[in-house]
């Protein structure tokens, strides 16, 4: 919080507290495809070693956000009296006109076909890497200033095959709860 600037500080104190805000957008991703995302970015930047197989990352304490998924999940599920939006990432890639759209309807904005189609152009993986190619990401420079010297990219595959990169691992053991949090979030399992 204290880098980015332009988060309200309770935000980062109480990730749990949906009821300060009644329309949220809630932007979810199958967990298991962030873990995995976060193994390669965090193996990347040399932060764990190479050696170190993703079930083992899970293990470590360098693999948790600071906050319980599930209970995370649900207190925004649970939240009586706010408007919460949710939006799947992996919507957004299968049918991301139709999930802008709904999207758009919730927010109460018209939004042209032209500039929808023009949304989805340039939010496409390989337009955020000629962007990022072009202008950096000046947050990740300054906080990883000899990464992209290196090579590192921050925008990767994208991909929601989480299992090609990183493979099968118990969850129900490593991740307690996340079932129930990705079943009511309509994740099939």
């Amino acid at each position: 919080c204290a880098l980015l600037k332009n988060m309200d500080w309770s935000q980062c104190l109480c990730p749990n507290c949906p009821e300060r805000w009644r329309r949220i957008i809630y932007m979810v991703r199958d967990p298991r495809a962030v873990l995995c995302s976060f193994y390669k970015f965090q193996t990347q930047l040399g932060n764990i070693a190479n050696t170190s197989s993703y079930a083992e990352f899970l293990r470590m304490d360098e693999s948790r956000y600071g906050f319980d998924w599930p209970k995370h999940v649900n207190s925004y599920l649970d939240a009586a009296d706010a408007d919460v939006f949710f939006l799947k990432y992996e919507d957004l890639h299968s049918q991301p006109e139709a999930t802008l759209r709904e999207l758009a309807t919730w927010l109460g904005v018209e939004v042209t076909q032209e500039r929808m189609l023009d949304v989805i152009r340039m939010s496409d993986r390989k337009a955020m890497q000629r962007a990022e190619a072009a202008t950096g990401t000046p947050l990740f420079d300054q906080l990883y200033p000899d990464a992209r010297r290196n090579g590192f990219r921050l925008v990767r595959e994208g991909s929601t095959a989480w299992r090609d990169e990183c493979g099968e691992v118990d969850f129900d053991a490593l991740l307690p709860g996340w079932r129930e949090a990705m079943g009511r979030l309509g994740y099939a399992l």
